[in-house]
């Protein structure tokens, strides 16, 4: 079985800011980028906006527009078309009676490099994105000064099955509820592909937890956060000794380098690619990662 850290949500391209955690209850929750062909998908019929999705009491719509306002190359409205991808949290939009299954999307260079690492059925994509404390005052959600940005996890999904848009024969496996994904409306785009999520956590054959191999995370905890509390530079991580090989063939994809790792007593110090959005490790080449995986889910202290 392998892990894939995938870098999904806001970020200093796409969006331009942080994804909120919200400092009066620690809960949070991840932007999804907007869609960056709004026009072909609405008339593919396609209308999911930032006005439509909610969690936590919070509306995506008022939050982009309020942590945006003052942005000028990045400022975004509630109205705008939403790339609501991974899609794997099913109450944040109004589905109506409409059947649902968690799904997420890639293609391109980036499924390329998922393709080559042979991802599929079993293998659990861990989702981590560029998060910052949010406040609300006066009606207005403002970034709390001083509290620097910080990378973090904040979902996952294990793959129950995968359907490649590109291959004619595999069509005919889209269900109708597959049809609200945004990647089935860029048939066009190379190595398209749909992840289908798996409902309960299955490691080994063996069941490990019950309707928890799909979710977000509740709440901030500090095993959650990537970036070194305090760092300048997101990348600056720091994590489990377990993801450390002494092959550095058989560290996480990106960063085969030892240079790149430095142990600091019972964890590494990792310089983080700043590039890149999969970055995959196989569990057999790393003991004590499900242990870890299996922490995160119940929500124990490491």
């Amino acid at each position: 079985m392998k892990i894939i850290l995938s870098r999904k949500g806001f970020d200093s391209s796409f969006g331009g800011v942080a994804s909120p955690v919200f400092i009066d209850d620690n809960t949070f929750l991840s932007f999804p980028i907007p869609s960056s062909n709004s026009e072909e998908v609405r008339g593919c019929g396609y209308t999911i906006s930032y006005n439509d999705l909610n969690s936590h009491g919070h509306n995506y719509g008022k939050l982009v527009q309020d942590l945006t306002s003052n942005k000028i190359k990045n400022k975004l409205t509630g109205d705008m078309l939403v790339h609501l991808d991974p899609d794997i949290s099913e109450n944040v939009y109004d589905r109506g009676n409409n059947e649902w299954g968690p799904m997420f999307g890639q293609d391109g260079s980036a499924q390329g490099h998922l393709r080559k690492q042979n991802i599929g059925k079993g293998d659990i994509f861990l989702f981590f994105g560029l998060y910052g404390w949010v406040s609300k005052n006066e009606g207005k959600y403002r970034y709390v000064r001083g509290e620097k940005k910080f990378h973090m996890l904040w979902g996952l999904m294990q793959i129950e099955d995968v359907i490649h848009f590109d291959n004619p024969d595999e069509i005919n496996r889209v269900k109708e509820w597959m049809k609200s994904h945004p990647h089935f409306y860029l048939q066009g785009a190379k190595q398209n592909t749909l992840y289908i999520g798996r409902k309960d956590l299955i490691v080994d054959g063996k069941l490990i937890a019950q309707n928890c191999g799909t979710g977000t995370f509740e709440k901030y905890r500090d095993e959650l956060q990537l970036t070194r509390k305090g760092s300048h530079k997101l990348t600056d991580w720091l994590v489990p000794s377990f993801l450390f090989n002494s092959d550095k063939k058989k560290l996480p994809t990106y960063h085969q380098n030892h240079n790149l790792w430095n142990q600091e007593e019972d964890k590494y110090n990792l310089k983080a690619a700043s590039i890149g959005q999969e970055f995959v490790f196989d569990c057999a080449e790393h003991p004590g990662a499900i242990d870890w995986l299996k922490k995160l889910i119940k929500g124990e202290e490491q």
